[in-house]
């Protein structure tokens, strides 16, 4: 029986039950009825801790009956107490509570301190799960006494975390943090595993709160590891709920999403009230993000319905504001304001400072939606003046953000661009901390309208340098952060052994998972494919937290980055050349057009939803190639992108535009929009050339034509199954002669790519790209695997190459999308792609393509494109070439279509030198 205990307390469930079942078979053979109470009382314990809460409360009420039998109050006291817990697991918190307080007055009367500390901690915790933080803090405060006199590692540790959990209910973040590590010290020194990952748990939530969250992140990795090792599914519905809530916050929906089902699975099949509550609210959040307000609601209203019922204060609270959030999205304020006021005098009777201060913000945004600005300036205020007082680093930024709207409304721009900008900093203050680059483009997903208010209140203001400033500081922070993405520390010969596992995990994972797909639909293993697709996941996240790591050991970047201004950027201009930068707003598109001699801002009314609707429309039916039908939506974009600069006289001696988009104009191919406003005007691949930028800051790099004495490499592996891609890796490889390589089918791997791309100044890679939304720097090309490389060429390797090409040419299925699906734009980082990949790699310029083309007319294309491109001048550079081999597509019978030719952009500073071949 105490082997079995141990085990127990160990987190050993399995050796546990074996051993504790072994005893109580003794104990009833032998009839000792006191040790068969205290058995049946531990296998209770084991019961609840596996979720099996009918076994748990058969177990204590067998204990509980031998207790009473007996006269023992003290074990009457401690099973009463543990059937308690089923009860708060189940949401019967009144009856737990009550019960609690029975096993008080027991112990009491035996004079057992202990068990006066475990039932004072057990009503504090139904009170923290009420939300009632002031009750649960005064009995955490008097268990802690009992606790140190007792000298009771054990009990010291939950006492410390649950004074650490009271205090993050009433906003007191820092002396939380004290006592969770105190907490995690006093578990680690007793062996309690379980305890030390529940505080783990808490401290990472904390952290969180403060905006750091790679640190609150590890914390829950951690936390979750412990749980998954001992098994325990209460607990570890708890950790997937937090993780998920991080991934959620850091904009990786996907990830939370599937940490949310995970959990509630979990919490369904164990009957976990709390669970099923908290866990339905998570997944209302997930639907809210993706504009599904209807299921969001539904989701919120059973969470709070169950939230009501059970008495939990915090989750009706919670569940009260998520509720106004989707009226008050669906335009019904005044529901929204009944909703949020109750949340507040909830929260405010339980103390619940946190909740409080998200109430109080949430009446102010509703007092700025309907027009009442002083109300809603003053409530913004109170929830900054409660802020300063129980941080939270995201309904910071929020509210600075909402008073800054508000003072605009109210007439103050000035003051507005000064509540904005300190929104900004504290953005990118957290976003800063962020070591793991998937989490940099997701954090700003919900806070990139930040920025474009900003613009748009600062060109309102007549202050163009520094709304363009603005535009480009989020771009040119993003162009920072993947250069810096690619600066790795040499790896040690254990991380190559690593390294090479996690990848060939995913190799193999990615293999059967094709294989499976490759059956007939009868003859699929859902199930299988089901499992491997999770599993693949799972590695890619594995991978993605390794190559997090080894970026960990390099020296941390300074966080003094400057944005380049229009003085830096006119600079870099050459006469003839402009360059057009966009930002698209929730109601207005904005564009900066810059030369060497002037910046002109233009305002055009354009709803984000319409301009969407436009490209999209445009694209399908360029894909139509029998029709001219493209043509007038084409036109109305123009008039929107281009007009207002044109009839102004602003494009007059421009021959070379540099291009900067954002959002879905990252889709378009401006190459055959009109110019001059109607459908039968000229193309604008026939006045200028173009050039697309991630950002004009791109401009600032240096250009250094190749040293490379070698002309040409050509990649066409078998794998990518384009019919005429080996034909065309051929033929432009044969026009540049003898110090051209090609690597063709099989021999096109991966490895051969890596030990010769450097050697070239053209590199042309005929095969299919791909994205990998999830893992983002795992995206990459597809190249034949040998013995030392899988094929995939990862993003995160291009960025590690050390090229010096004039050209990368990536002649495949839509390299140049940022996301491999038309919607789906990174927020704030719009064209992480293979494009910015090669660039950061090296390259001076990067040929990709905006969709799926035909691969027998690239072929025509890029024979000319090449033809050119080896006869052009010393000084003619990769834009006019292009610009040359389209017009040229463009007015031949069988590919003047726009999709055949319009497809092709260029990407990169394109003023670099291209020498003649002899």
């Amino acid at each position: 029986g105490y082997v079995g205990e141990i085990h127990w307390r160990l987190g050993n469930y399995g050796q546990a039950g074996e051993y504790l079942d072994q005893a109580l078979t003794l104990e009833r053979e032998t009839g000792d009825r006191l040790q068969e109470g205290k058995t049946l009382n531990v296998l209770g314990l084991l019961h609840w801790d596996l979720g099996e809460f009918k076994q748990a409360q058969g177990y204590f009420r067998q204990g509980s009956g031998i207790a009473t039998e007996l006269g023992d109050d003290r074990m009457a006291g401690a099973i009463l107490n543990n059937l308690s817990l089923v009860h708060d697991e189940l949401g019967e918190y009144y009856a737990s509570l009550e019960q609690y307080q029975r096993v008080l007055e027991l112990y009491r009367g035996v004079d057992f301190p202990r068990g006066e500390g475990d039932a004072l901690g057990n009503i504090g915790g139904v009170y923290l799960l009420l939300g009632r933080y002031p009750e649960a803090l005064d009995n955490y405060q008097r268990a802690l006494v009992i606790s140190e006199k007792l000298d009771s590692a054990i009990s010291m540790s939950q006492d410390h975390g649950n004074l650490a959990l009271s205090y993050l209910g009433l906003g007191k973040v820092d002396t939380a943090l004290e006592h969770f590590d105190q907490a995690v010290e006093l578990a680690v020194k007793a062996g309690m595993r379980q305890d030390e990952a529940y505080w783990r748990r808490g401290r990472g939530n904390a952290l969180i709160r403060q905006g750091r969250y790679d640190l609150g992140l590890e914390s829950h990795r951690a936390a979750l590891a412990i749980y998954t090792q001992l098994d325990g599914k209460t607990e570890l519905i708890e950790a997937l709920h937090d993780m998920g809530q991080v991934h959620l916050l850091l904009g990786d929906p996907a990830n939370a999403g599937n940490n949310f089902q995970r959990a509630m699975d979990l919490a369904r099949q164990i009957g976990s009230s709390r669970g099923i509550t908290i866990n339905l609210i998570a997944l209302g959040d997930l639907q809210q993000r993706q504009g599904a307000f209807e299921p969001a609601a539904a989701l919120y209203a059973q969470a709070l319905q169950r939230a009501k019922e059970s008495g939990a204060m915090a989750h009706w609270s919670l569940g009260l504001l998520r509720l106004a959030a989707v009226h008050r999205d669906q335009k019904k304020l005044e529901k929204a304001r009944v909703e949020a006021a109750r949340a507040l005098d909830i929260s405010g009777e339980t103390g619940a400072v946190g909740l409080e201060t998200q109430a109080v913000f949430f009446l102010a945004e509703l007092d700025r939606l309907q027009g009442r600005l002083e109300e809603a300036l003053a409530g913004f205020d109170r929830a900054i003046a409660k802020l300063a007082k129980a941080p939270d680093a995201e309904l910071e930024w929020q509210t600075h953000y909402g008073k800054g709207l508000a003072l605009a409304d109210f007439g103050n721009k000035d003051a507005a661009i000064s509540s904005l900008q300190f929104a900004v900093a504290l953005i990118e203050g957290m976003r800063h901390r962020l070591q793991q680059e998937r989490f940099r483009a997701g954090y700003l997903q919900d806070k990139y309208q930040v920025y474009v208010d900003l613009v748009r209140f600062q060109l309102e203001t007549g202050q163009a340098q520094e709304a363009f400033s603005t535009a480009e500081r989020l771009r040119s922070r993003s162009y920072r952060d993947l250069i810096e993405a690619g600066t790795q520390p040499d790896p040690t010969a254990e991380d190559e052994v690593a390294e090479f596992a996690l990848k060939e995990r995913i190799h193999d994972l990615r293999r059967a998972l094709a294989v499976e797909n490759s059956r007939s639909r009868p003859d699929q293993r859902q199930t299988a494919i089901s499992v491997y697709s999770r599993e693949l996941l799972v590695a890619e996240q594995e991978y993605q937290a390794f190559l997090d790591e080894r970026r960990r050991s390099r020296p941390s970047a300074k966080d003094d980055y400057r944005s380049p201004t229009y003085a830096d950027i006119k600079l870099r201009l050459l006469p003839g050349e402009a360059l057009l930068e966009y930002v698209v707003g929730s109601e207005d598109l904005m564009a900066f057009l810059l030369t060497r001699d002037a910046l002109i801002a233009e305002t055009t009314p354009l709803r984000r939803e319409n301009l969407q609707s436009k490209v999209e429309l445009l694209r399908n039916l360029i894909r139509r190639q029998d029709t001219e039908r493209w043509k007038k939506p084409a036109a109305s974009l123009a008039k929107s992108l281009l007009e207002p600069f044109y009839r102004a006289g602003r494009l007059d001696g421009i021959k070379h535009l540099y291009l900067v988009p954002h959002g879905n104009l990252n889709y378009l191919p401006f190459a055959l929009l009109p110019v001059g406003g109607k459908h039968d005007s000229p193309l604008v691949i026939e006045k200028y050339t173009l050039t697309y930028l991630p950002t004009a800051a791109a401009l600032m790099r240096p250009n250094q034509p190749s040293l490379n004495d070698s002309s040409m490499l050509s990649i066409a592996p078998e794998r990518s199954r384009l019919q005429h891609a080996s034909a065309e890796a051929r033929a432009v490889n044969a026009l540049f002669g003898p110090d051209s390589k090609a690597l063709l089918g099989r021999s096109a791997t991966e490895t051969a790519f890596k030990n010769e791309a450097a050697n070239y100044r053209l590199l042309h890679l005929a095969t299919h790209g791909y994205f990998n939304k999830f893992n983002p720097l795992l995206s990459g090309l597809e190249l034949e695997s040998d013995e030392e490389n899988d094929g995939q060429l990862g993003l995160h390797e291009i960025l590690g190459l050390h090229l010096d090409a004039d050209l990368v040419t990536l002649s495949a299925c839509q390299t140049g999308l940022g996301s491999g699906h038309f919607t789906a734009v990174p927020a704030g980082d719009d064209f992480v792609s293979l494009t910015r990949a090669f660039l950061y790699a090296g390259a001076g310029s990067v040929l990709a393509t905006l969709w799926e083309i035909d691969d027998r007319s690239t072929v025509e294309f890029m024979e000319g494109f090449y033809r050119r491109l080896k006869l052009s001048e010393n000084r003619q550079d990769n834009a006019v070439v292009l610009a040359l081999a389209q017009r040229e597509l463009r007015l031949s019978e069988r590919y003047k279509h726009p999709y055949y030719w319009a497809p092709f952009i260029l990407v990169g500073s394109s003023n670099q030198a291209i020498r003649k071949q002899s």
